[in-house]
């Protein structure tokens, strides 16, 4: 079921972050996050130590991303706002949600590293509330919903999904009101 119908919400996952921590690793980010968000002639990014560039489909020709720095701001709730320098210039969104015990915290740095490739989008990364999770012996820790077992039955009905969902439709919603950004503009990640 989508989670917002009548419009394009582009989904990925978004997996292969966990390598874009390792300090010695250069990567490439998937192609189907980029296309969904990206301007014209930028094609896929490159992240490596300390530096981020986008590729032009039409060359060779690397565009480096320097002296743009986006502003980063924390809320009360956990969340990070990752926002271009000129928030007139916005024309996507990434939300990225995190993983089982992690916050967003967990994803500023990526978000600030891709900002500065993608000067357009608007990163948010929200924080899922702490809930006791089953699957871990009932220890509490942030997460979108709680997590029974790994067989496909077991999380048929999942305590917290719910809320989790509104929190996400929130996010989007409040931002497609605020700013007239479309939905097929904005992508979810996690």
């Amino acid at each position: 079921m989508p989670l917002i119908t009548g419009h394009t919400l582009h989904l990925v996952s978004f997996a292969t972050t966990c390598l874009l921590l390792r300090p010695t690793t250069s990567i490439v980010v998937g192609l189907i996050l980029l296309t969904s968000i990206s301007v014209p002639h930028t094609f896929t990014t490159t992240i490596g130590i300390g530096h981020v560039h986008a590729l032009s489909p039409s060359s060779s020709r690397i565009i480096s991303a320097v002296g743009n720095m986006p502003t980063t701001e924390r809320s009360g709730d956990g969340t990070v706002t990752v926002s271009p320098t000129n928030e007139a210039d916005q024309s996507a969104l990434v939300v990225i949600c995190h993983g089982l015990g992690d916050s967003a915290e967990g994803f500023v740095d990526v978000a600030e590293h891709l900002s500065a490739a993608l000067p357009h989008v608007k990163f948010i990364l929200p924080t899922a509330p702490t809930q006791p999770v089953t699957m871990n012996m009932g220890m509490p820790m942030p997460s979108w919903y709680d997590i029974v077992g790994l067989d496909e039955r077991s999380n048929e009905s999942c305590k917290g999904i719910d809320g989790s969902v509104s929190k996400i439709r929130s996010i989007l919603q409040s931002e497609h009101e605020t700013t007239g950004l479309p939905y097929s503009r904005m992508v979810l990640a996690g």
